[in-house]
């Protein structure tokens, strides 16, 4: 009788062991799911932006909040201190459901102008190769915030980077069309006698300078020679592989384009002392302005006869290749700068909890 008391003490002794065993090691994988589930939390903001009343959009939906709006890209920081990976300050505007423009915030940055849509009904950048699409969240005060400039909603990466959607334009970068609406500027000989008469009726190339070279420059553009041919066509897409326009605002519009993808600058001029400058082309001059007596050439409008009555104008300026770039009656491209939101124009924040909001190119960044 004894033995079996005895067995059954043991057998007791080692349930009650077990138990503990148990309950130690469910406490244990308490702590932990707890403690992965705060991390988790932190990384993964959509489930926090839902709680609080932030609606995922599809489809067209989330397409609608997106075209005519700004996507304000915050630095992130180093996310991949070996490779030195981290996400770099700019600018996302939607100019429509097929195009937009990612800009940089810096003085020196330029904008690029992509291709975006839908694809399997969410989201994508790069058409054809999406990576890793992006959650587009409605706040659920957008459409009191939209009348004021506020954020429109949230566009969150890898659920876990969150970037405000805010109402409008927030660019320093103009719109345009990339159909040629001009024609070549063609001058007559007759009204630059003295210039040919300077240079000799059989030059090549004849010398405009002064007021009058600025006259040419101011209101027109400047394109590569390669878009000759679609210049006769006024309906044809236009690829140019480098141009420039002189707006009469003040401002100096660089692009160029590449495979159908172009890229815009916006440079300066002004005129001082009788003399035309300008800033750039390089980004490390940017802002500063380089002042010489400004200058055209004119050349035969016929390569074959330079006793042709017509001259076109070529601008040696601004040229990154060897190719000329010659003149075109006004905006061919009809660059056009959209009236800023009310909301940048009265300095309130928008990126993050910085306590400025950034400017763009040659403008001095205001912090109050």
């Amino acid at each position: 009788m004894s033995i079996i008391r005895t067995k059954i003490g043991r057998w007791l002794a080692a349930a009650a062991c077990f138990c503990c065993w148990a309950l130690a090691l469910s406490l244990l994988t308490t702590v932990i799911c707890t403690a992965a589930a705060r991390q988790q939390s932190s990384w993964n903001r959509s489930a926090e932006l839902r709680r609080v009343g932030y609606v995922e959009l599809f489809g067209e939906d989330a397409v609608h909040l997106l075209v005519g709006n700004s996507v304000l890209v915050q630095n992130s920081g180093p996310i991949d201190k070996r490779n030195g990976i981290e996400i770099n300050e700019k600018i996302y505007y939607f100019v429509n459901d097929k195009t937009m423009y990612e800009c940089g915030v810096a003085k020196e940055a330029g904008c690029d102008v992509k291709s975006w849509g839908l694809q399997n009904d969410q989201v994508c950048l790069e058409i054809g190769s999406c990576g890793e699409r992006p959650k587009i969240m409605k706040s659920p005060l957008s459409l009191g915030r939209a009348k004021k400039g506020d954020k429109l909603g949230i566009y969150l990466w890898f659920d876990h980077f969150a970037y405000d959607i805010v109402k409008g334009n927030r660019t320093d970068f103009p719109l345009f069309d990339n159909v040629i609406r001009s024609k070549p500027i063609e001058l007559d000989r007759a009204h630059f006698e003295k210039e040919i008469n300077e240079v000799g009726p059989g030059a090549e190339e004849v010398p405009i300078s002064g007021p009058r070279s600025v006259s040419l420059l101011i209101g027109n553009t400047f394109l590569s020679d390669d878009v000759t041919n679609l210049s006769e066509d006024r309906a044809a897409n236009a690829c140019p592989k480098e141009g420039t326009y002189y707006s009469p605002d003040g401002k100096v519009i660089r692009f160029a384009c590449r495979d159908g993808k172009w890229s815009i600058a916006v440079l300066h001029w002004n005129i001082q002392s009788d003399l035309f400058c300008r800033d750039g082309p390089e980004s490390d001059s940017i802002g500063s302005f380089n002042c010489t007596r400004g200058m055209v050439y004119a050349i035969s409008a016929s390569p074959k006869s330079s006793a042709d009555n017509k001259m076109r104008v070529r601008d040696p300026k601004f040229t990154d290749s060897d190719s000329d770039l010659m003149g075109y009656l006004g905006n061919a491209f009809n660059f056009r700068f959209e009236q800023r939101h009310a909301a940048e124009k009265s300095g309130r924040s928008n990126v993050g909890p910085r306590s400025c909001q950034p400017k763009m190119r040659l403008t001095a960044e205001v912090c109050r």
